[in-house]
């Protein structure tokens, strides 16, 4: 099960919610995520957002995070 959510809406605005702190997902805090890893989640959903076909699969089998212990 996951244990954070991050959200980018196609206005730029960003919310991150640690499901474990915060499992009603009522205090955003985008900034408590490690640069690295929201670098990594921003080009997932690029990638998500651009795909079609078969790259569409490459991008949905990546992992949620660049380390399986982050959030």
């Amino acid at each position: 099960m996951p244990t954070g959510k991050y959200i980018r809406f196609e206005n730029g605005e960003k919310e991150y919610y640690d499901l474990t702190k915060d499992p009603y997902e009522a205090e955003s805090n985008p900034g408590s995520v490690a640069a690295e890893t929201r670098a990594y989640w921003e080009g997932r959903m690029d990638d998500l957002r651009s795909c079609s076909g078969p790259t569409c699969q490459a991008a949905e089998d990546r992992p949620a995070s660049p380390d399986p212990a982050a959030p």
